[in-house]
């Protein structure tokens, strides 16, 4: 029998073909820019909290780590939540809801005074649980959508689904490590408005976005690998 053989051109036009498909696929996009954002925001919470209560409220290592051993914790009974909620909510709905409390967990977060002595610890804390909640149970949400919007034959070979939601993760977390260094450059009496002014902004485009395409953002039927 006759068996068709791939050629080299071939193979660079599949090749384009399948990163047109990608680069076209409105939920599959947005949900990483999405898992890019929030893997930002929890480096930038994560990384800049010793340096902000050291400054602030003059912790030591000890209890900035006692602080985010805490916030470890608070990631199980709100994991339970999310679980009990999105029985209820689409996926796409809970995603707007945690996107808005990102951003009132990044404005809620700034200082808006002048004298660094009058910010109340129980500001920072408050905002502090709000914004690493609110990323990771993104998180939860925003990995379940993308699991059922990829096409199946995106899971396959290296150029996967797994590839590119690591590689977002990733490049998320490495752009809030930039930024701790930047802002700190500039002071630490500077760092926190510095840091999560510009995330505040980052969070609201975010929302902006997804509710653009908010209709697009449902489970496809069908595998479309034709």
């Amino acid at each position: 029998s006759f068996k068709q053989t791939s050629t080299p051109k071939t193979r660079v036009s599949r090749l384009a073909l399948s990163f047109t498909a990608f680069f076209s696929n409105i939920p599959v996009m947005t949900t990483l820019f999405i898992y890019f954002i929030l893997k930002l925001a929890l480096e930038c919470i994560l990384s800049s909290a010793p340096s902000i209560t050291a400054y602030y409220f003059h912790w030591n290592t000890t209890a900035s780590g006692t602080f985010l051993a805490i916030l470890g914790i608070l990631i199980f009974p709100a994991n339970l939540v999310l679980a009990k909620v999105s029985r209820r909510y689409s996926d796409r709905y809970l995603i707007i809801v945690t996107l808005l409390m990102l951003i009132a967990g990044t404005f809620g977060i700034l200082f808006y005074g002048s004298d660094s002595t009058t910010y109340s610890m129980t500001q920072y804390v408050t905002f502090a649980v709000f914004i690493f909640l609110s990323t990771n149970m993104l998180e939860g949400v925003n990995m379940s959508l993308l699991s059922k919007t990829i096409p199946k034959s995106w899971a396959r070979g290296t150029f996967n689904s797994g590839l590119l939601a690591t590689e977002a993760g990733t490049l998320g977390r490495a752009m809030g490590d930039v930024v701790i260094s930047a802002t700190a450059l500039a002071g630490f009496d500077k760092m926190l408005n510095l840091t999560f002014a510009p995330l505040a902004f980052v969070s609201i485009v975010t929302t902006i976005v997804t509710w653009k395409v908010y209709e697009y953002l449902v489970p496809v039927d069908q595998d479309d690998e034709d």
